[in-house]
Formats: C-alpha cells, structure tokens, sequence
C-alpha cells in the first residue's frame, strides 16, 4: 500500500504544471528559509524532545496511512466531527520541513492534501452551519501550504493554493454572517477568526485583494484581545480544556500579528497571568486538570505549546519551560486521561518554533512565585495544592459571575459599542456550579466534578432546592441555578430577566489550611425568594475539609429543603446513620453532617447518573444530603474526612446573627472554628471573630489562625478572643431575617465586645475584706481557748466583715458617679448629667458647625483657584465657642469603637486613588474623599490648606476641638453628613456623590467610614489625627518616587506646573505662614521657603531654579517631614505604602494593606487593583493612565539634567525609601 502511494505522488509530482510562483515566497508563516536552517540544526540538540514526538508521528503514519489519510467519500468524511485531519497537517508537513531526507513522508502528506482538496467541502453533515471543522482543515491545509510549498510542483501550488483562496472567501462571508463574526471570547470564535488571518497570510503574497479578508480578521481579534486585557487573572470562563482551544489560537495570532503587523500584544495583561491558569489548575502530579465547565478532565490542545509560548515572548523567565515539562513528562498517553488523536500532536510544530531553551527551567514555588493557593479574582475561583507533585492536597472552590468579572461588568456598563448583549458572548460551556468545590486529599479523589455533560445543577456539588410551587423548574430532581435544563447553559433568554452574578468573597491558607467563602444568590432564580445562599470551606489539615452551607429564605418564599450533592466519578457512596461515606481499596472516605435542623431531620440518599458526554456517556456517583428549611435561617455543616484524618466528632458551639462557632474533637486536640455570614456586615463579623475577616480557628494546641490577616500567639489570641468553653452551646432566635437586624444587633455586640472585665471598686473594697476577715480567722482558729470561746468569736468576726462590707458599698455608691445606661434608640435616651451632651446632638451641632462655614474650595486636578486673601492671618476663636468644642468631643469620645478608623493621604498624584479604590463600593466600608465641598470640617479654628502647608499639629485631641469633633463624629455617625442642610448651595455632581453615598450607606448601614485626604496638608498631622479617633485609627501614607511624580506635572501635553499655579500657591503659603501654623512649623520647608522669603526679591532666583528644583524641593520638604512627624505613631497604627509597589505588585500590596486595617482581602478589591494597574484604564491624579510602564516612564520623559537634579534635591530622602539613583540601575 506504502508503494502504491509513493508511487502515486511521484506521477502526481511529475506531472503537467500551471504558472510558475516564485519559490521565495515561502515559507513565510512562521519562518523563513533562512530561519528554517537554524531550526534544523536543533533537532539533534536543544529541541530534541519536541522533535522525537514529531518523529514519532512520522512513524506513526508511515507504519498505518489508512488511519490517517481523510476518506475520499465526502459522505464519510463529513459523518462525524472530523477536526484530526487538519490537526495533523501542521505537524506533518513541519517534520517534513526539518527532515528534508525523509521523501516517503513528504510524498505520503502531499497525498494527503490532494484527497483533502478533492473533496467538495470539509464541513460536518450533522452541523453544516458549525464552521469550526472547516476552520481546522484550512488551518492545517494553508499551513502545510507555506511549509511544503518549495517541495510542491508549480500544479499543486496552484490547485491548493485555489482551494485555500475559496475556502477563506467563504469564511470571510461566514464572518459577516454567523454569530461566531459577533462573538467574543469562545473557542469557536478564536479558531474561526484565527483560521481566517492565518490563511490570508499564506495568500497575500499571492493576491492582494486578500487584505481585506486579513483585516476583517485583525479587527475582529483586536477586540478580542481588549476583553482580554481586562481578564486580570489571566483565566477562561470556559475551563481548562475548552479554554485551551481559545489560548492555542489567541497564541498563535500574537506570534504571527508580531511578525506580519508588527503589532504588539506583549503587555497584554491577561497573556501575563495566564500561565497561572495552567498551574494552579492541574491536579497534583500533572496528569488531570480541574474540572470546572465542560472539561474532559485534561487539555485538548497543548498546553505545552502556550506554556513555551508565554515563556519565549512574556514572561522570560523559565517557569513556563518548567511546566511544560512536567506535563510532557508525567502526562498520560491512554486511558481517560491520554489525548485523543486528534490532539496528540497537532500543537508540536508550535511547540517547536515557540520554544526558548536559553530561558531554562524555573520552578514557580521554589523562587516563591506562588503558593499553594492561587486566587483567580475575575474567574472567581481558588485552587489550593495544584501545580505540585502526586500526593498533595488539592481544594478548589467556584462562585463567579458568568463569564467572569470582567467581561461580565464591560457587558452591563456598556464599555465598548461593539459589545451589546448577551448575543456578542457564549458562555455555553460555562456550568450551573456557583459554590462548588473540589476535595482530593492528599491527591486522592474523594469530591470530584461531574466534568462535560448536560447542564443540570444536580451535576455539581451545590445546593438545589425543594419547592413547593406548580410548573416551574426543568426536569431535574430540584430546582437548581439559573441556565440549567439543556445541552448548553442558556443565556440568551433568561439572562436578561435573571441574576447571573455570584461572587467568591475571599480565600486565604496558612501552612497546612485554608480557607475560601461564596455568596451564590445571585445564581438562583428570583421566584424562590433567597436572601442568601452562602457556602464556606475551612481545610483543617491535609485530610480534613469543612463545608458550611448557610441558606436564608426570604418572607415569601416556599421552599422546604434545601438539597446539597457531591460527586465522585470513581467510587460510589454508601449512607449509614447520620453518615456517608465510600471506599477506595482498602481505605474509607467519611462525610459527616450537623444542622441547625436536627440531625434526625437530615435525610441522605445515594445514586449514580449517566449522561452525554464529549465522547460517548459519562457516569458519575453522587451523595444528596437533604436538609428540612427553616423559615428565617438554616446551617449545615459537613466534615469531609480522608482515611488518614484525625477526627472524631464536631457539633455547634454558636449559632447567631454573626455566624456560626463549631467544636471539632481530633484526635490530640480540640479545634474551635468560626466562621461568620454576615459577609455584607463587618461589625457583625467584628463580634464573632475579633477582626474584619471572615473566619478563624483556635485549637488547644495553641494554634490560632485568623485567616486573611496573620497569626496570633497564644497569649494575644487569649485576650483578643473568649472562647466558648464545650458546655457553653449559646442559642439564639435567628427567626427575623438577618437584614432586619444587622443595625440593632451591631451596637449591642459593640459594647459586649469593648466592655473589659474589670473589678469595680465595691468589688475591690469586698474582696480586701474577705481576704482581711480570712486571716484573722486563721489567727483566731490558731489561738488556743475553749472550743466554744473559739466558735463565737468567729461567728464575731464574721459579722463584723459583712457589716463592714455593707459599709463600704452604700459610701462607695454615694461617692460613684452613676453609669448612664444606654437606651436602644438615641430619643429614648436620659440625660440624667446637666452637663451631658446626647451623642446625636452631637453629631448634629459638629455638622451644623461645618455648613455653617463659608465652603473651602476644592482642589481642581484641572484648574487650581487660588484661595482668598482675607483668611491669611488665620481667624480668631471665641473661648466659649472652643470651650463648647471641648464639651462636644468629650461627648463623643464616649463612642470609642473597636473598628478600624482608616485614613489615606499623600501628595496629590501619589496614588492614594489607588488605595482609597480598594475600599469604594465595598459593603465593609463606606469611602469618599476629603475635603471637598460638601464634606469638609470647620474652618472656625485654622483654614487647612487644600493643597499643602507647612504645619505640624502637637498630637493632642485638644488642640481643635472643633475639627476633632467632626473627625470623630463623621467616622461615628457619617449618614449625618451626607444629608445637608436644605439652604446649603452644593453643585449637581457634589449632589450626585453624596446620593451615592447615602444609598452605599444606606445599603450597608454598618460600613465603616474610609477617608482619603486630597490635601498634602495632612501628611503633617497624623499623630494629631491618631490622638482624636484614637487606638484603632489606620493612617496611611502613600509616597511616590520624586523623579515619576515631577515628571507627571511637567508633561508638555498637560503643563499642570502653570494651570495648577504651583508657584503662586507656594509664595502664598510661605507669604502668611507665620500666622497661619497654630501648631510649630516643619522646619524641613526652609530650603524651599528661601525661594519665596519676602524679605528677598527671589524672582531671578526662582527664574533660575526652574520647575524642576521647585518641585524636587517641595516634595522633599513634605516627605521628609512626613517622614520624621509619623515616626512617632506605633507601628499597628501607621502603614508606609509606595506608589511603584501598588503599581508592581498591586496585590501582595493590596493584601498588606487589608491587613494593616484588619481585614481578609475581597477578590473584588484584588480585581480592582489589577485592573487599575495593569490595563491602562485607570487614571491617578495627573497621571494619564497607570499601567506596567508608568513607574518607569519617567525615563524617557525627563532629560538626563533634570534627573541629576532631582536626585541632588531629594537622595536622602528617596534611599530612605528604596529608591535607587539612575546610575545605580
């Protein structure tokens, strides 16, 4: 048969021939003739591995051309889904071209192509409209065309290169025409359009009229790239293996757009991350990927291919070498897991031109790139333990919106025209699986995904529900999120009217544990009348997992159970009482349950399912734990034991408002877990757990863990934590739904928590005389008299205690202020002291006092308005007004709060932006800026400076009592503020923030206030402002390298230096300066103040320094004084952050500061920060946009002379804060 076909294409090559084609012309795709030659010198050497795979294909088809050839009958050919015979062309037709001896594969892949030319049409007879087969042979054919195209006969050049032209017309009509020419993001749309660019590529050489069909493809994966590029996390709402469809095409199209265009795609942000996507989601020993979306529980394509390719051109760095080779290692090559024939080979042409051996192999967790937890914020998934060798742990948790954060929010906010509906995307791979979780301890499968199949939630591991209700639903067991039913998660319709948004709240590890949250209502539909379906997972070890499930129902809901599966694909599991659980070999998997129900309530059934699949049919065994449905709030909780776990039993310490408290007996030690649902509700959590986090575990062991901040010692965790002893089982009503009492309950778990245990002084005064009394009845016992003398005169001496202890508590009552007892409501409080000022009226004359003042102007980024001169000399305070002030703040100081208090300052274009961000829209705080009109304190004391001063405040609350006031009263009580007075003038944009923030407040009436100072003035007076809001108060300062900032005000296109009137500022603020600092004066500002000393005519000098120096002197002057005045605050209250580290690592920095204030960090502020820094879409103060460059810009900005004067003006001060001179880089 072998002869028959050599034979064949000899004749073939020999025969007649059309017009002769210049044989220069190729190859031209991926390399040149030239570049060819270098490329086979690296089959015996570095590309050695990749090359023997292509030899063992070539074997392969040489050994079986029957099992490869298409058929001639196009009946046979289109009977089933036929994407192999164009995935093998390119890697043919590639060992060809770097094994020029080999004639007989050249031969048997020109036979090849004929019987695919031959044949009327590559589409599929069971779809004919799906042209993803037909983009796979036109792929392979015009890549074979440009490898081969030299060893082809004038004939075969222009029969086949006839074909590619009608068949890539064809396609560019598709494009106009089909949905995949409208749609984004989805594996069909990438291989589609990228077919379509890569055979107008081959042909343009050819025939010029083909660059409209390349730029209709261009356009339409430009637009791809821009959603990309706001996919901060670098993932697939798709999952693994659809997603690895997209990414072999997305890779493909940015090597050949960098070599044809000359476009650039290289700091594209999601090409950066998206080697994450490939560790953190392959399972422990690098042969089984997670499961989420339709997957067939490895890749499709690749992923070594797209892992040398993100080394070679991104990172640079190695790691992806190192998992590319970890996989073609360990991977295996049959069985469910082996890659079907179709995709064993088809990306190794790829591979080979992509690969960097110069890069090396990198480990990514020896060189601390990652851990074993990898949170991917848009995707709205965490992995735990991927990415590491057999035997590790492996958790994975998912509560996302559809198709990921960042698409799904461009979709809503209408970012871009071209991206209207829901018809311009396809999720339909995506699974109704919001809170499902994957478990493999210690590498062993024990919950595992249900992979590709039908969408029914019942196929996930989350909640379904139980109805009592006619009609609606689908036919499925319970009634499950929203999109489920059929083939394909349907969007097009429901969506519009639905929620389709869940959200993974947050997920953090400690050493051997971890710990992730989800709130899922938004994935449900409307008509059950949820209020929250919240899920936890604490991993308590290596082989223990917990998983808290938390259901509100709303008034009018009439659901009765709620319905929680899990799956394994392997093994089936079996009930017994009150248990679950399944073997493997000789070892037994547990699951054990307690509810809030009753235990007794709890039903738990077993079964196993059949379904379609990729390939044929899948089975999948299931455990369904039904749980009866209380009418406000119901908790479950489940322990997922490995064989090697330690424990024994759990049941529930606490059930409240907060959240929920379990013991959990091991084996050596017992472990108290809390983990808190009110995740909308910091102070509610702030009760449960001590801090703004989520979840903590305190053992007897001494080890104590709040996730998401830090750990603490055994002696702190004691004094920051009472824990319940195991007899204490506290219970509370927790019928009223827990909205409703978020507000009432916050303050009284305030004063429970703030209240310290102390011994008042009755009790001192009784216990001296107890322990007095017991003395003199041991002397008396000591003195030998008669028994019956003996016994009265301890009776005597017992009488005189008591007598005497009644004593001392009617003088110590009499001589005792009486404690005012705090009422519900601030209107049903008394005021039993003439000289007690109610907290409410408080806030109210602090606000009055603040609108009653004529409005300090607000700083114009765009048009800076010097402010008047008639408040130069500062103004004068009546002593009954300061006196009144004083009487106010010791008022409020009666709130002292245990929360965070934070506060964010720098230089204007600094970058506090960037930290203020992580805290707006957040239900844990409420953020604004300040001051700016509408919200500013009284000027009655001293006028601060809007944009900078000179003045250090002595840290004593007393100082201003006026402006204390209103510090302390707007972190109290901010709702005061945001509902001025009717007469006060306020233009339409302040009306529209304060709205905003009002309904923010509104929403989250527990939110805690966030300010963010937009006045350098206040880098001066933090230990001022930590001495009014006091111990719990967070002040932040940003910095910012001088040479970055100065090069930002005097950009050409902007010249801020003369709009904002910097100079005219400063010789105002140096002119009345003296009269102005009612606190002492920053003598850093001397060198600048002999600028504009009136004393002096500086104007030739200041003509002679330029902007430059001015500018290179006034941050120095107020850095270093900053620098020197915070010293003074204590470390839990002062945090340090610097603008390149926000820029460079935006979420190790980010974490830090939530940890600074006390808090687990969201994955919606860890998207935020990633996309404000790395897509170029942000602004900060005078910066264009931030991306990756913007910390470096500056050196292409400033001249090498502005440079060394800058660093001449401000060294000290920039090697304080590790900012390197220009030489030294």
């Amino acid at each position: 048969m072998i002869v028959l076909v050599v034979c064949l294409a000899v004749v073939v090559h020999r025969a007649p021939v059309g017009a002769f084609q210049d044989p220069e012309l190729h190859p031209m795709l991926y390399f040149d003739s030239d570049e060819l030659e270098i490329l086979r010198q690296k089959t015996k050497t570095t590309h050695r591995h990749i090359y023997e795979r292509l030899a063992e294909l070539a074997n392969e088809f040489k050994k079986k051309p029957k099992d490869f050839f298409p058929p001639l009958d196009w009946d046979e050919f289109a009977s089933s889904w036929n994407e192999h015979y164009g995935n093998h062309l390119g890697a043919l037709s590639m060992y060809c071209a770097l094994t020029p001896a080999d004639h007989v594969l050249l031969n048997l892949t020109l036979v090849y192509m004929d019987r695919m030319e031959r044949l009327p049409n590559w589409k599929i007879k069971a779809n004919p409209s799906d042209d993803v087969p037909v983009s796979h042979s036109l792929v392979g054919f015009a890549t074979a065309y440009d490898l081969l195209y030299r060893r082809m006969n004038a004939r075969r050049r222009d029969v086949y290169l006839a074909r590619i032209m009608r068949v890539t017309s064809r396609h560019f009509m598709r494009a106009r025409s089909a949905t995949w020419g409208t749609t984004y993001i989805h594996n069909h749309v990438a291989t589609n359009v990228v077919a379509l660019f890569l055979a107008t590529l081959v042909i343009m050489p050819h025939d010029r009229r083909a660059r409209q069909w390349r730029d209709t493809s261009v356009l339409l994966m430009d637009r791809t790239m821009k959603l990309l590029n706001l996919v901060v996390d670098g993932s697939l709402a798709e999952g693994v293996t659809y997603g690895s469809y997209t990414a072999r095409s997305v890779t493909q199209y940015v090597y050949l757009a960098k070599r044809h265009l000359r476009t650039d795609y290289s700091k594209n942000t999601w090409l950066h991350k998206h080697y994450q996507f490939y560790l953190a989601t392959v399972l422990p020993g690098y042969k089984e990927t997670v499961g989420i979306a339709d997957s067939s529980r490895t890749w499709f394509y690749g992923p070594e291919s797209q892992l040398v390719f993100l080394d070679s051109f991104i990172m640079k760095n190695g790691l992806g070498n190192w998992l590319a080779s970890r996989v073609r290692q360990n991977r295996a090559t049959s069985g469910p897991l082996g890659p079907a024939r179709a995709h064993k080979w088809c990306t190794l042409h790829t591979e080979y031109v992509f690969y960097d051996p110069s890069l090396g192999e990198t480990s990514p967790f020896a060189s601390k790139h990652f851990g074993k937890l990898v949170r991917f914020s848009d995707w709205g998934v965490t992995t735990y333990g991927a990415g590491h060798p057999s035997g590790t742990t492996f958790v994975s948790f998912k509560s996302s919106a559809l198709m990921g954060r960042a698409v799904h929010a461009t979709l809503v906010q209408h970012t871009y025209d071209w991206l209207r509906g829901w018809w311009n995307l396809n999720p339909g791979h995506e699974h109704p699986d919001q809170n499902s979780f994957v478990f493999f301890p210690r590498g062993r499968p024990f919950v595992t995904e249900a992979f590709y199949g039908p969408k029914y939630t019942y196929l996930n591991n989350v909640l379904t529900f139980g109805y009592v209700v006619d009609g609606a639903g689908c036919p499925s067991p319970h009634r499950g999120q929203n999109g489920e039913c059929e083939k394909w998660l349907k969007w097009k319709d429901n969506m519009r009217e639905e929620r389709t948004w869940a959200e993974l709240i947050s997920a953090n590890e400690y050493e051997n544990t971890m710990f992730a949250n989800g709130e899922a209502l938004g994935a449900y539909p409307s008509s059950l009348h949820l209020e929250s379906v919240y899920r936890a997972i604490v991993l308590l070890d290596d082989d223990t997992l917990l998983v808290f499930d938390h259901v509100a129902l709303g008034p009018d809901s009439k659901l009765t159970t709620s319905n929680a599966y899990f799956h394994n694909i392997h093994e089936p599991f079996k009930v017994v009482a009150g248990a679950a659980y399944l073997n493997e070999g000789d070892d037994r998997f547990r699951v054990r349950w307690i509810s809030t129900a009753g235990v007794d309530a709890v039903k738990a059934t077993t079964g196993s399912t059949e379904y379609h699949a990729e390939f044929g049919t899948r089975k999948t065994n299931f455990l369904n734990v039904s749980v009866p449905l209380r009418r406000s709030v119901t908790r479950t909780v489940y322990a997922f034991v490995g064989p090697s776990s330690k424990f024994k039993e759990m049941r529930f310490l606490k059930s409240v408002d907060a959240g929920v408290v379990i013991e959990v007996v091991m084996d050596a030690e017992t472990v108290t877990v809390s983990v808190a649902t009110a995740h909308e509700d910091p102070r509610l959590r702030f009760g449960l757990l001590g801090f703004l986090g989520y979840a903590r575990i305190d053992s007897t062991s001494g080890r104590h863990i709040r996730f998401g901040v830090d750990i603490v010692s055994s002696s702190s965790a004691a004094a920051s934590l009472s824990l319940p002893s195991a007899r204490s089982v506290l219970k509370r009503d927790v019928s009223v739904p827990l909205h409703k009492r978020a507000a009432g309950k916050a303050e009284r778990l305030v004063d429970e928590k703030k209240s310290p245990v102390v011994v008042s002084g009755n009790g001192r005064t009784i216990l001296l005389l107890f322990v007095g009394g017991a003395l003199l009845l041991l002397v008396a016992r000591s003195v030998k008299r008669p028994r019956r003398i003996r016994r009265k005169s301890l009776v005597c001496v017992v009488f005189l205690i008591l007598f005497a202890a009644l004593i001392a508590v009617a003088v110590n009552e009499l001589s005792s202020p009486q404690p005012r007892s705090r009422p519900e409501t601030a209107k049903d409080r008394v005021k039993e002291d003439k000289n007690y000022v109610d907290d409410d009226e408080a806030h109210a004359e602090a606000h009055d006092e603040a609108y009653d003042e004529d409005e300090d102007e607000e700083y114009d980024e765009d048009d800076y308005e010097e402010e008047d001169e008639d408040d130069e000399d500062g103004v004068e305070i009546e002593e009954d007004e300061e006196e009144d002030g004083r009487r106010r703040l010791l008022a409020i100081d009666s709130m002292e709060s245990p929360y965070p208090r934070v506060f964010v300052t720098s230089f204007l274009g600094f970058g506090a932006e960037l930290v203020s961000g992580l805290f707006e829209n957040r239900p844990d705080f409420l953020s604004t800026v300040f001051p700016s009109s509408g919200l500013q304190p009284p000027a009655k004391e001293v006028a601060v400076d809007p944009f900078v001063d000179a003045c250090e405040w002595h840290p004593n609350r007393q100082t201003f009592p006026l402006i204390a006031g209103w510090f302390k009263s707007f972190y109290s009580n901010p709702e005061v503020y945001l509902d001025p007075p009717k007469d006060v003038v306020l233009t339409a944009e302040v009306k529209v923030r304060l709205k905003t923030l009002k309904a923010h407040k509104t929403k989250y009436p527990n939110s805690l206030v966030v300010l963010t100072s937009s006045s350098a003035s206040w880098n001066l007076k933090l230990p001022w402002l930590h001495s009014v809001l006091g111990s719990t108060a967070k002040m932040i300062y940003v910095v910012r390298d001088p040479r970055s900032w100065i090069s930002t005000i005097l950009d050409k296109r902007e010249d801020r230096f003369r709009r904002w009137k910097i100079e005219e500022r400063l010789q105002a603020l140096f002119a009345r300066q003296a009269g102005r600092c009612r606190g002492r004066y920053a003598f850093e500002y001397d060198d600048l103040r002999s600028l504009y000393d009136d004393d002096n005519d500086n104007d030739d000098l200041k003509t002679k320094v330029g902007p430059v120096k001015q500018l290179a002197l006034l941050w120095k002057a107020n850095t270093a004084a900053a620098i020197r005045i915070n010293q003074q605050l204590p470390q839990t209250n002062y945090l340090l952050v610097r603008f390149e580290d926000l820029i460079e690592k935006p979420a190790a920095t980010a974490e830090t500061i939530y940890r600074f204030v006390g808090g687990s960090l969201p994955f919606l502020s860890e998207h935020w920060i990633l996309q404000s820094t790395g897509t170029g879409m942000f602004r900060v103060g005078p910066d264009r946009q931030v991306d990756a460059d913007t910390t470096s810009a500056w050196k292409e900005k400033l001249t090498l002379r502005q440079i060394r004067e800058i660093e001449s003006v401000c060294e000290s001060v920039m090697t304080t804060l590790g900012y390197e001179a220009f030489s030294l880089m």
